[in-house]
């Protein structure tokens, strides 16, 4: 039987989607052999600022809990910190490492910081013998960064339910996710400035972890100089329960995420029956069919944003042609046998 190590850059409480994906992905693998997780704190809170120069040295304090294991997954949320780590796994031979790509960090970059971390990414999944790639986008631009290389695509699993609401409330936004520059939240507070000069009665609801204390900050910032306080409500995280109830409440979903590999939050809106607003970017339009199951705008366009958003609020026959395409698009999702079946396949593949 084989042993594997599994790295885990969080703990076991799912915030993010990509928390989700790790975790549903262990769970199942756990069923075909033993695995040693291995939990390590997240890297941009353990050394911020200068500390990063020495981060990947740092670290290299990881290799220890890799002893005897076949297999040692990692994700890429961490690759500027790991690269190191991996090089080294391999000269000594320590397993064969499987990274789980959720998204390349390097395209949400600019000018000469996204060349220098296009190079660190390419050598960081290089050093890997395999990838897991989760959606489609991901396979697509995987298999063009490296055609040679075995790619497992697992898709992420969902269940095929949908509902609508007739509680929804005019002129409610809505955004779930965590509160970060990628998120693109800067953006939509600028085009909701906008959008309240013709729906004064429009109000955003934020629900999410807050990761990124000095980003909130600024989209305070952005609120007050747009005298936008009482338009913008931050909830935090919060129950399945409540959020349900924010779900049913809400007119319009807007994520206005700069980068995504798959979007989850776009499915969790879908299958609530909310129209979705997202800019035009990454896994984005392999969700969304503009005019058919949601409303793209052009990337980074704020304006753009909020012309979208115009377009859905109030406009109950728009919305329901929207949710006649949701309903398909949530019926043809990949469930959970699907994500089985091509881990069992991963599995047999690996023997």
């Amino acid at each position: 039987m084989k042993r594997s190590a599994f790295f885990l850059n969080h703990p076991r409480q799912v915030i993010s989607g990509g928390h989700k994906y790790n975790d549903a992905l262990l769970n199942c693998l756990e069923a075909y052999h033993d695995v040693d997780t291995v939990t390590m704190p997240r890297c941009a809170e353990v050394y911020p600022s200068w500390r990063k120069a020495y981060a990947p040295l740092a670290e290299l304090k990881w290799i220890k809990a890799v002893k005897r294991h076949d297999l040692v997954f990692m994700d890429d949320s961490c690759f500027r910190y790991h690269l190191l780590l991996l090089l080294v796994l391999r000269i000594l031979r320590r397993g064969v490492p499987i990274v789980i790509i959720h998204h390349f960090p390097y395209l949400n970059d600019r000018g000469l910081t996204r060349i220098v971390n296009f190079v660190w990414q390419y050598i960081y999944y290089a050093l890997c013998r395999f990838l897991i790639v989760p959606s489609p986008y991901t396979l697509d631009v995987a298999r063009k960064l490296y055609p040679g290389k075995r790619i497992f695509y697992i898709p992420i699993p969902f269940e095929n339910r949908f509902e609508t609401s007739d509680d929804e409330v005019e002129g409610r936004l809505l955004f779930v996710g965590t509160v970060e520059r990628r998120k693109g939240l800067h953006y939509l507070i600028r085009a909701l400035a906008d959008v309240k000069k013709r729906v004064p009665s429009v109000h955003l609801d934020i629900v999410g972890k807050i990761v990124d204390k000095s980003y909130y900050r600024k989209l305070v910032d952005d609120i007050t100089r747009h005298q936008l306080q009482t338009a913008v409500s931050f909830r935090g995280r919060v129950s399945d329960e409540a959020l349900d109830e924010i779900y049913r409440k809400a007119e319009v979903f807007v994520f206005p995420s700069l980068l995504e590999g798959y979007g989850m939050v776009l499915i969790e809106a879908m299958s609530h029956g909310l129209p979705v607003v997202a800019f035009d970017n990454s896994a984005m339009p392999y969700t969304i069919q503009h005019g058919v199951n949601g409303l793209l705008a052009e990337n980074r366009d704020a304006e753009a944003l909020a012309g979208r958003i115009r377009e859905i609020v109030g406009n109950r026959e728009l919305r329901q042609k929207l949710q006649q395409g949701m309903r398909t698009t949530v019926g043809s999702l990949k469930t959970q046998s699907d994500f089985e079946m091509a881990i069992s396949k991963m599995i047999q593949y690996l023997k």
